[in-house]
């Protein structure tokens, strides 16, 4: 009797499965042991600049953050996944960054058994790797029907060094997906079958989510073996045009819920963002540098195109090795910077995509979609072990596949023959960040509300304090006011000076209290380089209620009996115009914003900039000029407490006196501003 072919597979897949997690515990084996209380990081980091190590264990808290909070909103949550823990009271928060849904998805399950983010996030990181190699084995398997090609190519794209070394950004090299997203694409066109469909939409669904370089990464690839696979089963458009539609109908659901939150960022807040591009020398992927793919894959590769250039392999009525190979092709010239043939400057893909394609210009590490370029090669060499093993009795292919196995095993994680391949080893070290179990001990007690660090200050020396804030946070659970990004929210400043002022100033009290915050952490040892003098409460202040404290942290509850009204009444200018306030700059004018009520003031949700309008009247009260503006309104602000806010304007021909009033464009007749303006001649000539 013949066996079903599933059963053929069967037990090679569940060998496949073991070995592949043997070789990435193997990797990560430093870890094993202090898995709940260290993360992992490769020893050639220790050879950098102490700043960029400093950086790269900042990033990787801030990662494992996000991806236990992540965890945590996809079960309780999953619409509001994109308001994130950080640089409360903004709206929205995780679309400053990366959203970092996939390392989320593959945490619920280790996070929802122990509720522990830092074992959580060692099982993310054992966990993509393993399922690279897997979805690479299914891919090579589905095209060759063989065992052996299938477990060199998974065991080269699972232990790909340019993703095992990268411990703290697993979403930037996160393609793990993309072989089924590839295999299902074909099935579909293929067999024109609905739960073929279905794979694809689930796959490239899991793809999507992963992150932004990701989805560019596939977007290339799929950019090329896409419209192939329509030209070559153009016959039977008929037949998956409706599974493909359906697809798509989905994943628009999917790109909406994660794209929406990012267009209405940039729409509310155009200036965040603008870093430049990092790409790639062609030199990185030579022998003995940091993107070499490694000189086992680079032989089989060679061996699969020989073998092709024989002919065409329809094992499934189609050969893809050139088409993904072009693919590749397309994704070496994304990641890398321009160079020249013959001549002819050739300037990187993404930098003339950038005028067509909108938000591909806010794309910073183009480069690292260069882990597409290791997914085409390792499908490629599971072409070229076909080549070797095939026509050849059992032991020899056994035999073959375990000399590979032992190959590629050594090049990757056995450091001699590593460090002359990649110029660099994937050994890992401990990088220990559990906090102390007391601080945790008072973090339990705690009431539900947003936390506030201080010191807390925005700039490029903060990032080490600004990351053990967030990472804190992971334990926590609570939302907190730091920001631990390359550029400052617009709401930054003004949560910073209430900071700066909580210790001694009641009012300042109120305004958070009624932001949201309920709980005060004084860090009295700040890592980093950067020491600002710690900021200490005075002895019993009546808004603040000491916890408890730690030698390095101490914790208050924040209270305030104040009433908390939200909206403009309070801010409401009565009477005759303020003071002559004075013109910031030639095209800017200084107003002042007055709580004018009993109650605290805040800020109704959500916090956003409101369309204002100005109007300027001369000495005679004639109006003269009118324009509107966005300009966010004070957060909050305690009884009779006021705020400057700096905003553009178009100064009115002639100097002289004039009254400047500020209202909301909905309602123009209630004002907030009234205030007079001295235009001389000086600023009118400019």
């Amino acid at each position: 009797m013949v066996q079903p072919a599933t059963d053929v597979f069967r037990r090679p897949t569940l060998g496949a499965a073991l070995l592949y997690l043997a070789a990435i515990m193997w990797a990560f084996r430093a870890i094993i042991p202090v898995a709940t209380t260290a993360f992992p990081y490769a020893t050639f980091v220790d050879d950098v600049t102490p700043r960029w190590r400093e950086t790269l264990h900042n990033d990787q808290k801030f990662v494992a953050m996000l991806t236990a909070h992540n965890a945590r909103a996809l079960v309780t949550q999953p619409l509001q996944i994109m308001e994130g823990p950080q640089c409360f009271p903004i709206a929205n928060a995780t679309t400053l960054g990366e959203h970092m849904i996939g390392p989320g998805i593959r945490a619920v399950v280790p996070y929802a058994f122990t509720r522990d983010p830092i074992l959580t996030y060692n099982v993310v990181l054992l966990a993509t790797h393993w399922i690279a190699a897997m979805a690479m084995y299914a891919l090579v398997l589905y095209w060759t029907r063989s065992v052996p090609a299938a477990v060199i190519a998974g065991l080269l794209f699972g232990l790909q060094p340019i993703r095992l070394t990268d411990t703290g950004h697993p979403f930037v090299y996160g393609i793990v997906w993309a072989p089924l997203v590839l295999l299902f694409a074909h099935r579909v066109c293929a067999r024109c079958r609905w739960r073929d469909a279905f794979g694809l939409t689930v796959f490239l669904g899991l793809q999507f989510v992963e992150g932004a370089y990701p989805v560019l990464t596939i977007g290339l690839l799929g950019g090329v073996y896409g419209p192939y696979l329509l030209y070559r089963y153009r016959d039977r458009w008929a037949s998956f045009a409706p599974k493909l539609a359906a697809s798509a109908v989905f994943l628009g659901v999917i790109a909406f819920w994660v794209l929406a939150p990012y267009a209405q960022t940039h729409a509310l807040w155009p200036a965040v963002g603008g870093r430049g591009k990092v790409l790639y020398p062609l030199t990185r992927y030579l022998w003995g540098a940091q993107g070499y793919l490694g000189t086992i894959l680079l032989g089989l590769l060679a061996v699969g195109l020989l073998d092709r250039l024989r002919g065409r392999r329809a094992e499934r009525g189609d050969d893809p090795r050139l088409v993904l190979l072009t693919a590749g092709v397309v994704t070496l010239w994304a990641a890398a910077l321009g160079f020249s043939v013959f001549g002819w400057h050739v300037p990187n893909l993404l930098t003339l995509l950038a005028d067509v394609i909108p938000g591909l210009g806010l794309v910073r590490v183009g480069g690292a979609i260069e882990s597409g370029i290791g997914l085409v090669g390792a499908f490629l060499a599971g072409y070229g072990v076909l080549a070797i093993v095939e026509h050849r009795g059992r032991g020899a292919r056994a035999l073959v596949t375990a000399l590979l196995v032992v190959g590629v095993l050594l090049e990757v994680l056995a450091p001699p023959v590593a460090r002359v391949s990649f110029g660099q080893t994937v050994e890992m070290v401990p990088f220990h960040v559990r906090p102390h179990p007391k601080l945790l001990a008072l973090y339990d007690s705690i009431d539900e509300g947003a936390v506030l660090d201080i010191p807390l200050e925005s700039g490029f020396g903060s990032f080490a304090y600004l990351a053990q804030h967030v990472w804190l946070g992971a334990f926590h659970g609570q939302p907190v006011a730091s920001c631990y990004n390359s550029f400052r929210t617009p709401i930054q400043e003004e949560i910073e000076a209430l900071a700066a002022r909580v210790h001694i100033d009641p009012g300042a009290g109120a305004a958070l209290y009624a932001l949201g915050f309920r709980t005060v952490v004084v860090h009295v040892i700040v890592p980093g380089r950067r020491r600002p003098p710690p900021v200490v409460p005075l002895p019993r202040p009546e808004h603040l209620v000491e916890i408890g404290r730690t030698f390095t942290h101490t914790l208050y509850r924040l209270q305030s009996d104040a009433p908390v009204v939200e909206g403009l009444a309070a801010l409401r200018h009565a009477g005759a115009p303020t003071e002559e306030v004075a013109m910031a700059g030639a095209d800017t004018v200084a107003v002042t914003l007055t709580n004018r009520g009993a109650a605290t003031y805040r800020h109704a949700d959500p916090i956003v900039p409101t369309l204002v309008v100005a109007r300027w009247y001369d000495a005679s009260d004639v109006l003269v000029a009118e324009e509107t503006h966005s300009v966010l309104l004070p957060l909050a602000m305690a009884a009779g407490e006021t705020v400057r806010r700096v905003m553009p304007v178009a100064v009115p021909a002639g100097a002289g006196p004039y009254r400047l009033t500020l209202a909301p464009a909905a309602d123009p007749d209630f004002i907030l501003v009234d205030a007079a303006v001295r235009v001389d001649s000086m600023q009118d000539a400019s």
